[in-house]
């Protein structure tokens, strides 16, 4: 099998660490869409479908409790890999692929809901590229991918076709279901914003046409995030052409200067190190956090309102006040200040949200605020 099942959609070179981002960001926003439709109460759990394909049962092993957590809540799950299926979580069904060459080398992940449809269907093409943190995050795999309804729609089709034969009737009249539940349904306002603002951000885990070395140029080597070059990247990326915004915040460390006069440099190294590991743990998938000065860190996010956006700002600053130094400076504490702002992602109002951070280190500095 090809990339071409999503027709639509263009093809792109990932590493493995991106293929991951997106799939977690799609069984993130798949959570949320059940949640949300048990809190309007127009769920249908029995027309939610989720169709996973792994390259070895053990990647499938690290996430069986989350797929037997989609079973319990009513949802059909299918999962295959190249092995036995047996002893499988209860409520999941398994579909060995070992003779099934034209999957032998895919990953893919399709989810059907009433409220969200996605897919990713990603072919390992046996590369390795700089900049993927390790040699297994660097593999490297011609991808494509989509939260649009009817390209997900065409997908599950083609590659539900071939496996049929080895799933119970119940199973595929389920299928059928869900595929007509989605054909049905058409996209709300929020899914449209959802789904361009998250193939934004996607589009900026492409590696594209770029040489492997000049990908790992677009890494800070320091704190093992994205650099400024990334994004200067990001930004003539063709992708953002869209009507999309995200979410921007710009994070600064207090007195990092103060911390550099006093203990030294390599010490206030380990301070940006420190923040940038809690960004990155902090971070939902399909978030990008970027060093963007020497102490400014940038956080882009898809699109929420005003409110959840500065929330999440706060959330940060709460998180870098629990942030503790290595040895010796264990005794030190470590806070950031952040502004936020909605915004085009070629227009961000660096300006603005400088003037914002200006202003809360004026105030008193370990808080967030909203710039316009």
């Amino acid at each position: 099998m090809t990339a071409g099942t999503l027709a639509s959609s263009p093809s792109r070179l990932l590493t493995k660490r991106s293929v991951i981002a997106i799939g977690e960001a799609m069984k993130r926003s798949f959570a949320s869409a059940i949640a949300t439709d048990l809190i309007e109460g127009t769920s249908n759990s029995q027309t939610s479908f989720i169709l996973a394909l792994f390259q070895r049962r053990a990647y499938f092993e690290l996430e069986a409790a989350r797929y037997a957590a989609f079973a319990a809540t009513g949802a059909t799950v299918v999962v295959g890999f190249p092995d036995a299926v047996n002893d499988l979580p209860k409520g999941i069904y398994g579909i060995d692929l070992s003779k099934r060459d034209e999957l032998i080398d895919s990953w893919v992940l399709i989810v059907l809901n009433g409220s969200l449809s996605a897919a990713i269907v990603a072919v390992d093409d046996h590369g390795l590229v700089d900049g993927g943190g390790s040699i297994e995050a660097s593999r490297s795999f011609v991808a494509r991918w989509t939260f649009r309804r009817e390209d997900t729609v065409e997908a599950f089709r083609q590659i539900i076709r071939p496996l049929s034969s080895q799933l119970p009737a119940r199973v595929l009249a389920q299928a059928e279901s869900a595929l007509r539940r989605a054909e049905s349904t058409p996209m709300s306002p929020g899914e449209q914003s959802l789904a361009t603002a998250v193939e934004v951000l996607g589009s900026a885990l492409e590696i594209g046409n770029a040489s492997p070395g000049s990908y790992a140029t677009d890494w800070d080597l320091l704190t093992d995030v994205y650099n400024r070059r990334f994004f200067d990247r990001y930004v003539r990326s063709r992708a953002v052409e869209s009507a999309a915004v995200v979410v921007a915040t710009l994070v600064d460390v207090d007195d990092l200067s103060e911390f550099n006069r006093q203990f030294g440099v390599e010490a206030g190294d380990q301070v940006l190190i420190t923040v940038a590991d809690m960004l990155r743990k902090e971070r939902r998938p399909g978030d990008l956090v970027i060093r963007y000065g020497d102490d400014e860190f940038l956080v882009l996010a898809p699109t929420a309102d005003r409110e959840s956006a500065l929330s999440r700002a706060e959330r940060l600053v709460l998180a870098a006040r629990a942030l503790r130094l290595p040895p010796p400076f264990d005794d030190e504490s470590i806070s950031i200040s952040a502004s936020v702002t909605v915004a085009d992602p070629t227009r961000i109002p660096f300006d603005r949200l400088f003037d914002g951070l200006n202003l809360s280190k004026m105030l008193g500095k370990n808080v967030a605020r909203m710039v316009d």
